[in-house]
């Protein structure tokens, strides 16, 4: 029986688990509760069954780090058991740090796996973990998903499918501005516990007035009006109308928002919902932008 370190600070939890692991309706939440810190500690329980992880005192000395615990929390956090350890420690930290240990854990405290018959690489090993990290994610239903080894807000379908393409659509390296300044724009919004939806909306849009400017030539930084009203039209390389429409009243939001663009204080509200949104168009406003204004390549002579 795992008894853990802190079970004071397990208090409250249901006991039988989580409510139901298929619980469609329960809504995203941004937190990560006791009983998603309980499937953690087993996690990491059965990772060290499967020699999946560094020493013992390296991945305690990283919680000690990361909770900054210093000799007088330790003395009660003290524990020769493994799993209680690594328990008393996790019920103390706050869920932004508690996200950040499994990001560490994912760089620094695993290892590949070996014997006779078998060879468990890194990758096996990061997936194992990745995959198990998601499924507790979900059952949780936590608003982040684990990839590459960094957790990233969930958001609807149709912005990581938006967010997917336009991945795609800037690897060309003539539009690394646009690329970083969308990249830049991502990393707001997934800041944790509280995401900067000023800096993430500010961003997006650089990242559409860069696109247009990379893609026309026309200065959209400077005037996004003119910019759009000179591609405006039905023609080859031209934008209709209501799209171009679209564009210019979706680009007034940046003069408008509170801490957005010119910082207008009595501007529209920016939160999680808006800048997702934004986040959203402005990846499809870049990829539609990008395959009506291709790239005209030279002709080899």
């Amino acid at each position: 029986m795992i008894c853990f370190a802190d079970n004071n600070e397990a208090k409250g939890v249901k006991v039988g688990g989580i409510k139901s692991l298929t619980d469609k309706d329960k809504p995203y939440i941004e937190d990560f509760p006791k009983t998603a810190i309980t499937a953690l500690i087993y996690l990491f329980q059965g990772l060290k069954k499967k020699s999946y992880l560094v020493a013992d005192d390296e991945i305690i000395r990283e919680l000690n780090r990361i909770g900054r615990f210093t000799t007088v929390n330790l003395d009660r956090l003290e524990s020769k058991d493994f799993t209680n350890a690594i328990g008393g420690r996790l019920y103390q930290l706050d869920w932004g740090n508690i996200l950040y240990f499994c990001e560490r854990a994912y760089d620094r405290l695993l290892t590949e796996v070996y014997g006779y018959d078998y060879y468990d690489t890194f990758e096996i090993v990061k997936k194992y973990f990745s995959d198990e990290i998601n499924a507790i994610l979900e059952e949780e239903k936590i608003n982040f998903v684990f990839t590459d080894g960094k957790f990233t807000r969930r958001g609807r379908l149709q912005t990581r499918k938006a967010m997917e393409k336009v991945g795609h659509a800037l690897v060309d390296d003539r539009l690394s501005k646009v690329r970083n300044f969308y990249g830049k724009a991502q990393k707001a919004f997934n800041i944790r516990p509280k995401p900067d939806f000023e800096n993430c909306v500010k961003d997006a849009i650089c990242a559409l007035e860069a696109c247009i400017e990379i893609l026309t030539g026309y200065n959209a930084s400077q005037n996004f009006t003119k910019a759009i009203n000179q591609i405006k039209g039905n023609g080859n390389r031209q934008i209709p109308a209501p799209i171009a429409e679209s564009l210019i009243k979706f680009y007034s939001y940046r003069g408008s928002a509170e801490g957005v663009g010119h910082a207008a204080i009595d501007g529209n509200r920016v939160n999680i919902t808006d800048a997702e949104f934004v986040l959203s168009l402005v990846a499809t406003y870049i990829t539609y932008l990008i395959d009506i204004f291709p790239f005209i390549e030279d002709v080899p002579f």
